[in-house]
């Protein structure tokens, strides 16, 4: 994959796996994030939504966001920018940030090593999965500057921990530790720092490996329908459903399970 040149993120792509990995690359910082970051993390996504349409079928199967080293997966917004934070375009650029991860056809793992906090966290909540080692730290402390998750924080933390335990950890700024996280059901599950690789890479090659357009349909029933009624819910999901019958995956799995083999999936 020619993947275009950042500043500080990386984009690589394993072809094989079908499997892209942004990362953030500051380590000297903490990861901690930028505006322009914050608009690379955009245009990366755009990068792998275009590997899919020039694709013979689907490109990227999943998507993983890590911070490089084992500090930090990202310490949030740099504090030094603070001061030259124009706000209109920061905010433009967390919500295109976190919406292009979140609204990303495949499924987004966040692998988090050490310090999750702030703009971090908002981050990795936009993840549709997040797997952290047992080091990690976990926290919202921008109430501590006079400020609080607005980069979509508040809403995103609420489905995961519940009103009474997300209005805690924002208003107190309260660090939590990964195993603490995983039983509030902020993330999905802690680990030892020495198997987070493996097991990450275990999670995502099984999602890698699925059908990739029903696993695409079932994240965008998953979007879609998260606020709709049971019954608007059902409907779409039908509607979702139907053209899956109609795949070329859907009758190759059904030829694999006669011939008692494992299925060769396309993508179409």
């Amino acid at each position: 994959m020619d993947a275009p040149a950042f500043g500080a993120i990386r984009l690589q792509y394993d072809d094989a796996r079908g499997v892209a990995t942004i990362v953030l690359d500051r380590p000297d910082k903490l990861n901690a994030l930028t505006d322009e970051m914050l608009e690379e993390i955009e245009a990366a996504v755009e990068h792998c939504r275009r590997l899919d349409d020039e694709a013979d079928g689907v490109a990227v199967r999943a998507l993983v966001m890590e911070g490089v080293g084992d500090r930090s997966f990202s310490a949030g917004y740099d504090v030094h920018l603070f001061e030259e934070k124009t706000y209109p375009v920061e905010e433009r650029a967390w919500r295109a940030a976190t919406a292009a991860l979140e609204t990303y056809d495949v499924p987004v793992v966040a692998k988090i090593d050490g310090y999750c906090l702030g703009g971090g966290l908002e981050l990795a909540l936009a993840c549709d999965f997040r797997l952290a080692s047992d080091r990690s730290e976990f926290g919202f402390p921008e109430v501590d500057i006079g400020l609080f998750p607005s980069g979509g924080g508040t809403q995103r933390l609420l489905p995961l921990v519940g009103r009474e335990r997300a209005m805690e950890l924002c208003m107190t700024g309260n660090r939590i530790d990964a195993r603490t996280a995983a039983d509030d059901g902020l993330i999905r599950e802690s680990m030892a720092a020495d198997v987070l690789d493996d097991e990450v890479t275990a999670f995502v090659d099984t999602l890698a490996s699925k059908p990739p357009l029903a696993i695409r349909a079932m994240k965008d029933v998953f979007n879609s329908t998260r606020n709709a009624p049971l019954s608007q819910g059902l409907e779409y999901e039908l509607q979702a459903y139907q053209p899956l019958l109609a795949t070329a995956d859907h009758r190759e799995a059904t030829a694999a399970f006669g011939d008692d083999r494992t299925p060769e999936w396309q993508g179409k």
